[in-house]
């Protein structure tokens, strides 16, 4: 099986109706298993170790999560100059909260020796996300007529991206809801 890393950031709001796009990370630019293929379920992107840096974080913030929060907006009807704060773990990669604002659109940093404790993500979903993922990969060797060898051997970047993109999917609102009541 092809043990490339990828690392996924997950993003969505307290009440869970509005997700960001997953935002995947690879080692690979141009994936030789993602030839041909126009449209992902998720935003790729990619760097040597597939671990977040700061450009990357910084170009998902403005390029797509800004973007996707004045788009919510209009769709429910709040007035363009209303207020959203990302709030973020003290993560290395991730920016000062001075370099992270655009309008009304601002980040804020959770207190370091609590976040694991508190941090919406940390409060099931990310295990929700993997047992769904999980679950998919295991129904499909299941349904497979390849040998368990021959599916892992197969198994690429594509698949897990596809799995992904359907375990986020599968949390449910509620599950994210639920996640927001230890702040």
């Amino acid at each position: 099986m092809n043990k490339e890393r990828l690392t996924l950031l997950l993003c969505a709001n307290a009440s869970g109706r509005h997700r960001i796009k997953l935002f995947v990370i690879g080692k690979s630019k141009n994936p030789r298993a993602l030839n041909g293929i126009t449209s992902l379920p998720v935003i790729y992107d990619a760097q040597n170790n597939a671990w977040m840096s700061a450009a990357l974080f910084k170009e998902w913030y403005f390029t797509h999560f800004v973007p996707s929060i004045k788009a919510h907006f209009k769709k429910i009807g709040l007035p363009e100059d209303s207020k959203c704060v990302l709030l973020l773990d003290n993560c290395s990669p991730h920016p000062p909260a001075h370099e992270l604002v655009s309008g009304n659109i601002f980040v804020t940093y959770l207190p370091a020796n609590v976040t694991s404790l508190i941090q919406p993500m940390d409060q099931g979903i990310c295990q929700k996300l993997k047992e769904s993922y999980k679950k998919s990969f295991t129904t499909r060797l299941i349904n497979s007529t390849d040998s368990v060898k021959d599916l892992q051997r197969k198994f690429n970047i594509k698949n897990a991206i596809y799995f992904s993109a359907l375990a986020w999917e599968d949390v449910k609102d509620s599950t994210l809801m639920n996640s927001w009541r230890k702040l």
